[in-house]
């Protein structure tokens, strides 16, 4: 079904008042996390990882409305609920309240469901002994689930599979094994290898040529689109944007974004105007083979002075898996080693390039048309309009080369804005005036755009999540501005 377009800054599903008396869930993606006090604060982190993996869960302190009535809110959020995410630990398991309640409601409505549904997931955040609950006369208990170890090293990913797999959206998150790409004529082609990029203005030949040709077809699959991204990396993707220089300098392909004023939507509802100046972002998130740049240069991140005394240096922050393809988005990024590469970088180019803030963001995403839901437009049916974005509707699980969708590009030839990675911003997000830093503070950043794991609902232009500035994860990456580029640098 295709999402309409409305007043786009009001597009973000928010408390609606007195006829909806719980905050609307994301259909297929809503979970509801029951917890005990005691447990609070990582039931907090946990909601605020499964944000960032595009789920809608549904949290008492961050949902209920004061004056609300909250037996009857939660009661009917259970009922609305996708997954029901029992949060358990050695404090809680024998604490009697309506937490127990709760469970009760879950198994209930567990057993109303067809057999086989994994609706109620059991999820130990310490090493302790699942309560035995039951339904009277229904053979219904909560230790017949299979439970999640979420201490464990690998908790949360096999979470993920489990609540994929409950929502509809494949058995689990690893990446399915794609055949290879049949090759492609290369006759005349001039690809170079190890991601240096051709110079601006100039056109593919050959075999990359063909490839390019084929993702402008909106006929073209999600499958072979991934294959098209992974084939170009092989050859030697040509295209402007996506490699580096002969010093090893990132080749940033810069986009226009007009000036024009900006309306962002808070969570409690606050609208925060903006006026935007006229700025330039890149086509494409950062890429592996930019972000590596920076990891191996002399110069790039074992420098100290990219984090000086206002960002937290992770000691292995070179050590994570950014990914493995040049001309995919680089993943795993921390918001502060984001920061660290745009320090970098501007002093590579000569003029300041930073994270844009979600203003700069949103605008680029609308291309200044405030009546875009979508950077393409007000409205997308995503089994009518494959082409667009890779999103999890997409059902790829995975994350595709930047470019692989130009149909669901801004006006001005912006691309990957709307899903593949979820993209850091400049901004703290519950005060989103501040963008500076200190050590120690993790306050929430914002991240905007969707990505391959999270649906189309995340994709709009005014969708915006958090997480902490430390966060590493698959699916994000960031996207780099500036103010004025000098080009032909």
């Amino acid at each position: 079904m295709a999402v309409r377009a409305q007043s786009w800054y009001t597009c973000n599903p928010t408390r609606t008042g007195q006829s909806t008396p719980y905050r609307p869930m994301t259909a297929r993606r809503r979970i509801f996390l029951a917890h005990a006090r005691e447990d609070k604060a990582q039931v907090r982190k946990l909601y605020a990882d499964l944000q960032a993996e595009g789920f809608d869960p549904w949290l008492d302190e961050e949902d209920l409305i004061p004056g609300q009535d909250w037996v009857s809110v939660i009661t009917e959020a259970i009922r609305q609920a996708g997954i029901f995410l029992a949060c358990l630990s050695s404090r809680s398991v024998g604490k009697q309240g309506f937490v127990q309640t709760e469970f009760r409601m879950a198994l209930t409505a567990y057993g109303e469901r067809p057999p086989g549904t994994i609706y109620l997931i059991p999820a130990k955040l310490d090493d302790c002994e699942i309560p035995d609950l039951q339904i009277p006369n229904q053979g219904l208990s909560l230790r017949r689930l299979h439970w999640v170890e979420l201490s464990q090293d690998d908790g949360f990913r096999h979470l993920l599979r489990g609540l994929r797999h409950g929502l509809g959206e494949g058995s689990d998150d690893r990446q399915q094994p794609v055949p290879q790409p049949a090759e492609v004529a290369s006759s005349g082609e001039a690809a170079e290898r190890g991601g240096a990029a051709r110079p601006k203005g100039t056109r593919p030949t050959g075999g990359a040529a063909a490839l390019l040709a084929e993702i402008d077809r909106p006929e073209t699959s999600h499958e072979r689109r991934a294959k098209i991204g992974r084939r170009l990396d092989e050859i030697g993707d040509p295209r402007p944007g996506v490699g580096v220089d002969a010093d090893g300098t990132p080749q940033i392909d810069w986009c226009e974004v007009p000036g024009g004023e900006v309306v962002i939507k808070l969570r409690d509802g606050a609208l925060r105007p903006k006026r935007v100046d006229t700025v330039h972002v890149a086509r494409f998130p950062v890429t592996v083979t930019q972000y590596r740049a920076f990891l191996d240069a002399e110069d790039g991140w074992r420098n100290p002075d990219w984090w000086a005394d206002d960002f937290d240096r992770d000691p292995k922050g070179n050590s994570h898996k950014f990914g493995s393809l040049g001309n995919h988005p680089a993943v795993e990024v921390s918001w502060f080693d984001a920061m660290a590469f745009c320090r970098w970088l501007s002093r590579r180019l000569g003029f300041t390039v930073c994270l844009p803030d979600e203003w700069d963001w949103q605008q680029a995403a609308t291309g200044g048309n405030t009546g875009n839901m979508f950077p393409w437009g007000s409205d997308w049916d995503p089994g009518r309009q494959p082409a667009l974005a890779n999103t999890a509707e997409s059902k790829l699980y995975s994350l595709t080369a930047v470019g692989m969708y130009p149909a669901g590009g801004t006006p001005k030839g912006v691309l990957d804005i709307a899903g593949t990675v979820w993209e850091w911003c400049l901004n703290k997000y519950s005060k989103p005036d501040i963008t500076d830093s200190s050590i120690g503070n993790n306050d929430p950043r914002v991240l905007r755009g969707g990505s391959w794991s999270s649906g189309q609902d995340h994709a709009r232009c005014a969708n915006r999540v958090r997480h902490y500035p430390y966060y590493r994860n698959v699916n994000v990456g960031f996207r780099v501005l500036c103010s004025s580029p000098i080009f032909d640098h």
